[in-house]
């Protein structure tokens, strides 16, 4: 896979049930686009590198464009954070203080193919394994650059002018922006996995699994996310957890199996905070 029409994607077509999953059009209905936010998990790692992709798939916020802010302004764009308590998070919203999904994923039947497998995980992907010291011959920063880049030009092909709020992604701006100060991979290794997985999340964002980025973060750390005890429903409320249950449908058809999968990979302990195997 070496450019973004290699996707192994699902295209759209002005059909009821064939149109893009979160649009909104006379034939397919979406109720559920009028409490949509992004969060500051998303918005934030974007403002801060002066990433363009934001005004490809944010809209800006009601309060910072009431207030006289540009939509070609970063600061005009604002994130929910996830980890607040709903009182907080539903005050945000009242008040304006948050970014929504671009209006092209709402209007557009066809806003943009959704991706099972991108070319821009694959290069992640390589820019890991290449850090990590499984491969060799090309340079990290090689592969992260061109996942970076695939992922610019995608949102560049499949967002039209109209949906841009005036600020443009050349081919200058692309090819330039992966070696800038705070994106080109640097530092220790460690640092090196957390550009990585942190680019991958943000190219990866409306596509792929639906819990990836929880797979990553559980995997390697990233996309960091913001643990408040206060909120969080996991017992204890200190940490995350680890890992889906199995079933009710194996408890009720296959609870021998169960009980021996149980008792050799947690010791009995069927909880949501046990470590697998994968992670072992």
């Amino acid at each position: 896979m070496e450019d973004y029409t290699d996707n192994f994607a699902v295209t759209y077509q002005n059909a009821a049930g064939s149109c893009y999953p979160w649009s909104n059009t006379p034939v397919q209905t979406n109720p559920f686009i009028i409490y949509s936010a992004l969060t500051t998990t998303f918005v934030n790692p974007l403002k801060a590198n002066q990433d363009r992709r934001l005004f490809y798939v944010a809209e800006p916020a009601p309060a910072k464009i009431n207030a006289g802010g540009l939509a070609s302004s970063y600061d005009s764009y604002l994130g929910l954070e996830p980890s607040n308590t709903m009182a907080d998070i539903v005050g945000a919203y009242n008040a304006g203080n948050f970014s929504d999904f671009n209006k092209r994923y709402v209007e557009l039947f066809n806003a943009e193919p959704v991706g099972l497998l991108c070319v821009w995980d694959v290069k992640f992907l390589l820019a890991e394994a290449t850090v990590r010291g499984w491969i060799s011959g090309v340079p990290a920063q090689t592969h992260y650059a061109a996942g970076i880049q695939q992922s610019m030009k995608f949102l560049v092909n499949y967002t039209p002018v109209a949906y841009r709020h005036g600020v443009t992604m050349d081919d200058a701006y692309i090819n330039g922006y992966p070696s800038t100060a705070g994106v080109a991979l640097t530092g220790s290794n460690e640092n090196q996995i957390k550009q990585i997985i942190t680019q991958k999340y943000l190219a990866g964002f409306l596509q792929n699994c639906d819990y990836n980025a929880w797979y990553e973060n559980r995997r390697t750390g990233y996309p960091e996310f913001l643990l408040n005890p206060s909120t969080n429903l996991n017992t204890p409320s200190t940490k995350f957890p680890l890992r889906w249950l199995y079933p009710s449908t194996e408890l009720t058809n296959n609870s021998e199996n169960l009980d021996a999968a149980i008792k050799s990979q947690y010791s009995g302990n069927d909880n949501v905070n046990e470590t697998m195997w994968l992670l072992k």
